[in-house]
């Protein structure tokens, strides 16, 4: 993008490839297309499906910066009250960061497909929560957090299994937790 979103409007830019790699992506899911919407109080959510109530928000650190930014720095928690204003409206607001998108373009593609694709409902009757090993839990978050795993603070694992397969892993550490005399923390 060479100039700001609002000026982009007035000349027929849609927005960054990266923001129209992500709307396409979406729209080619739910054969369904978004639209740029100002619905929260006159700011503007970049990709929005109204049928989902869902709103999706690229940022570039260019454009987004709390320092330094091309035009206007953003307040440090410009993103955070958006996110809060989408909420009260009733709106999920996701926000993909461009060094996320660069980074981790897979894993935000598979979470962006769970949330406007039906998925498969898990009743936890039918699951098994087990402990399981350091190695089982961070090989899980490195394939399917955001972020990865923290490996040195993943000392206590717990995976839920359906009909025996890995679907979810919760890690705690033990630096934060505390064990009571009767082995609970």
């Amino acid at each position: 993008r060479t100039c700001c979103p609002e000026c982009s409007q007035h000349i027929g830019i849609i927005g960054s490839k990266e923001e129209l790699a992500i709307k396409n992506y979406v729209d080619n899911l739910i054969h369904n297309e978004s639209k740029k919407e100002k619905v929260l109080d006159g700011k503007e959510i970049d990709i929005f499906y109204p049928s989902l109530n869902l709103g999706i928000e690229y940022n570039g650190s260019k454009f987004h910066a709390t320092l330094g930014a091309a035009f206007d720095n953003k307040h440090k928690l410009y993103h955070q009250d958006k996110f809060l204003l989408a909420k009260e409206k009733g709106i999920h607001l996701i926000n993909i960061f461009d060094v996320d998108w660069a980074n981790n373009q897979d894993k935000i593609k598979m979470y962006l497909r769970s949330l406007v694709v039906p998925q498969k409902r898990l009743f936890a009757r039918k699951c098994e929560v087990k402990e399981i090993s350091r190695e089982i839990a961070v090989s899980f978050t490195d394939e399917y957090h955001i972020q990865g795993s923290v490996s040195r603070f993943m000392k206590i694992n717990y995976g839920l299994f359906f009909n025996g397969e890995l679907y979810a892993v919760m890690s705690f550490g033990k630096l934060r937790l505390s064990k009571t005399d009767d082995g609970q923390y």
